[in-house]
């Protein structure tokens, strides 16, 4: 295979009908030109040059040689010139992962600010860790605090979360009691429909933890792309689901859904931004994160 630099020093020793020159253009030394020249030479196996004293005269197959070459090597040129130029023009980009809600709810606000090239990407948690991991993404907004070393977390803000109900179902008078008996509530919410973002109902599982002290039981009947499809579904069905109270606040002012037991207490959760200690892009990471005021 012939390597391109072999032609460029070629042609640029045709121009310049010297080989000292020649390397001065290309800001080589004369022995590097000289083997470039060499192993063309050796490779396409015909002489290009006759070297006199004061200049290296090109041969017939050299003249052929250089007809053939030239223009696909000046149209390279300007390719890569014109390539290193926008490069410098170029925004910074960075690829983010979030939920949809939070891109909907927190992010599009925010990327206004932003004088860099964004490329979004949404999914649950998992799978926008794994992501993460494999590096298909930068960085990573709106999600709990996970064990992942090396990661950089930094707090973003503390949600609250809410359970919520379509507004038809009917709630057990004594569950608006309190205190309440907290095994009742249980087994009330264990029979309704549930619906959730996740699969592995990680907001389900604070919730169990905080009010009973265990994992729970239940399965979801629907799992949603996004909590705000979950409340529109809500409207027309039956169910229960805990949201982030940013999420479903319109909804409850609007009285599509309702609080299902007002006298719970709330579940708070801790939201982060997180990214790779070690990624190749910190130098993007730390512009977007000063751009949104995110502490580094």
């Amino acid at each position: 295979m012939i390597n391109f630099e072999w032609y460029r020093t070629f042609k640029t020793i045709y121009e310049c009908d010297s080989i000292s020159e020649a390397s001065k253009k290309l800001f080589m030394t004369q022995p590097g030109v000289s083997k470039q020249l060499s192993a063309l030479e050796s490779r396409i196996r015909k002489k290009l040059f006759v070297r006199t004293a004061r200049k290296t005269i090109p041969t017939e197959y050299g003249k052929f040689l250089y007809t053939q070459i030239s223009a696909p090597i000046i149209a390279l040129e300007k390719a890569e010139t014109y390539f290193t130029k926008n490069e410098k023009k170029r925004y910074p980009n960075i690829v983010i992962g979030c939920s949809y809600d939070y891109y909907r709810l927190e992010l599009s606000e925010m990327l206004p600010k932003l004088d860099m090239a964004v490329t979004l990407n949404f999914g649950t948690s998992n799978e926008l860790v794994k992501s993460l991991e494999n590096e298909t993404i930068d960085i990573l907004m709106g999600i709990n605090k996970y064990t992942m070393y090396p990661h950089s977390f930094t707090k973003l803000n503390t949600e609250k979360l809410v359970l919520v109900a379509s507004n038809d179902i009917i709630i057990p008078n004594q569950l608006f009691e309190k205190p309440f008996d907290t095994k009742e509530l249980e087994k009330w919410m264990n029979y309704q429909n549930w619906f959730a973002f996740d699969n592995e109902l990680p907001f389900v599982n604070m919730f169990w933890r905080q009010h009973f002290n265990k994992r729970s039981q239940i399965m979801a009947k629907i799992v949603f792309p996004s909590f705000l499809d979950i409340i529109n579904t809500m409207k027309i069905m039956n169910g229960l689901c805990i949201i982030p109270l940013s999420i479903c606040q319109n909804a409850l002012s609007n009285k599509e859904i309702k609080i299902a037991i007002p006298n719970l207490d709330i579940v708070e959760n801790k939201i982060y931004c997180s990214n790779k200690s070690n990624s190749q892009n910190l130098y993007e990471i730390r512009l977007f994160k000063e751009k949104m005021n995110i502490p580094l």
